[in-house]
């Protein structure tokens, strides 16, 4: 049953084809208004989704960490909004309702009602299919470098992920972990969630990945989606940090295979300066900007 606004559900796995339906009509260019990328980490946001007036509406509900995620739909966007930013005052008692990772399109439909803030943490990383896998020219000497010393010294597959394959990642991710320390930092332990969430549902998300096969043995995996008609949305990428260039192999392999996509989204980097180096090393043709919006009260009422 599709829970009208007021009224909210948990996510879960049935309601995948009613949400992607909604969020398929928008192609959105952002990484959050994906299903899988909602489901996966639903446990670290405890997403909850409504409709009001043919607009769906996703929160997280995390007590006075609260948020919602943009309304999508047909609906009128302005009075879903003023809806919302009522019910999370008067029900949720949040002080400042907000709306994060709003995307440049939400932000214009709003007409400037609201304010908006830029917020450079939660930017996408767009790059253009073709450079990750040709990785031409001198800015990538040092990818190509470790890529080919990979291949010098080992044997090396890229194969697309099966059932048979699934256990072999989860393996990977526990060495991972375990070289990480994950148990020690939050971040982390959501993140081996949504691996962990996506492997035993991968016949039931609209995913598809590989995994990389050094002398034999599962050393790095990738998985992802369509985000839109013409952008692949990765959702997950793990190595073997201990084997050179098996980060820069599995990247390139991957994007070889997505022959549908002109662009691939790898999402933010979260403010973290060792995986804004990372992203900003493959040079990226956009970074796709997100914003606050803050809907306790309208400009035009200040």
């Amino acid at each position: 049953m599709i829970p009208v606004f007021p009224n909210f559900k948990p996510l879960e796995l049935p309601d995948r084809a009613m949400i992607e339906d909604t969020l398929r009509r928008y192609q959105p260019r952002t990484s959050e208004l994906n299903f899988t990328n909602l489901y996966i980490w639903r446990g670290r946001y405890q997403y909850s989704w409504s409709v009001h007036n043919d607009n769906l509406v996703i929160i997280s509900d995390r007590g006075t960490e609260s948020f919602a995620l943009q309304p999508v739909g047909t609906g009128d966007l302005l009075n879903t909004t003023a809806e919302l930013s009522g019910w999370m005052r008067s029900v949720k008692k949040i002080d400042q309702p907000c709306i994060q990772r709003a995307d440049q399109r939400f932000v214009d439909a709003l007409n400037l009602q609201y304010p908006a803030v830029e917020k450079r943490d939660h930017f996408d990383y767009l790059y253009r299919r073709s450079s990750l896998v040709e990785l031409a020219g001198n800015r990538y000497h040092s990818k190509r470098n470790h890529i080919n010393a990979l291949k010098k010294g080992h044997r090396v597959e890229f194969r697309e992920i099966d059932q048979r394959l699934v256990r072999d990642c989860f393996e990977l991710t526990e060495r991972w972990c375990g070289l990480h320390r994950c148990e020690d930092d939050m971040n982390l332990l959501s993140e081996w969630d949504a691996v962990a969430e996506t492997l035993a549902n991968y016949d039931n998300l609209n995913v598809k990945g590989g995994v990389l096969l050094i002398d034999g043995k599962v050393e790095a995996f990738s998985f992802g989606e369509m985000l839109n008609v013409d952008t692949l949305l990765i959702h997950i990428e793990k190595a073997n940090p201990e084997i050179r260039g098996s980060y820069a192999a599995v990247n390139q392999s991957f994007a070889e295979t997505a022959t549908e996509a002109v662009f691939v989204n790898r999402e933010q980097d979260l403010g973290l300066s060792g995986l804004r180096q990372a992203k900003m090393s493959y040079y990226p043709t956009d970074l796709i900007k997100k914003y606050t919006v803050f809907i306790d009260n309208r400009r035009s009422a200040v």
